[in-house]
């Protein structure tokens, strides 16, 4: 009888096993699939440093910033290299924000209500940003950040701005 038993749970526990690995390799197949959706890798979504410099140059030119801002040199090297869809696109409005972002705080600081208002107004549009808006380029904890920077505004509390500042932008 003891033989049976063990005989039986053999294929029982080989049937396991192969549904496991099945479920393992599909998964990581599902993942890798999202993974290059997401960032670009596919060939129909990688660009060139001339095509990412041309996308920069027009963001840089429909992206609004604050009045008197000027974007710092933003290219990418001309090399074999290639690029996600929407890189260049990111650079320009991660600067953008870096700069609505610092102009609210100097207004924030000078009590400038008018500009504190004009600078709120538009960090709630930044969260409709392509990079931003579009869950493919940017997920929930990138929006939930800037809500969260956009509510200690509201409340006055320039430090978590102030802090995200330090931590994420080279410019003023």
């Amino acid at each position: 009888t003891s033989r049976r038993h063990i005989g039986f749970r053999r294929p029982v526990f080989l049937a396991v096993g192969l549904l496991v690995v099945s479920a393992m390799v599909a998964s990581v197949g599902a993942a890798t699939h999202v993974i290059r959706l997401e960032w670009g890798s596919l060939p129909e979504q990688q660009r060139t440093a001339t095509q990412i410099n041309a996308e920069i140059a027009v963001a840089m030119k429909t992206t609004p910033v604050p009045p008197g801002y000027t974007f710092p040199p933003l290219s990418v090297p001309q090399s074999s290299d290639t690029w996600g869809s929407y890189a260049g696109e990111e650079m320009v409005e991660y600067n953008a924000i870096c700069a609505w972002y610092g102009d609210w705080t100097t207004a924030f600081a000078q009590g400038d209500r008018a500009r504190v208002a004009r600078d709120r107004a538009m960090m709630g549009e930044i969260l409709t940003w392509k990079t931003i808006a579009d869950p493919a380029l940017a997920d929930d904890s990138v929006r939930n950040l800037l809500r969260s920077l956009n509510t200690s505004a509201d409340a006055g509390d320039p430090k978590p701005i102030e802090q995200y500042r330090a931590n994420n932008c080279s410019t003023p």
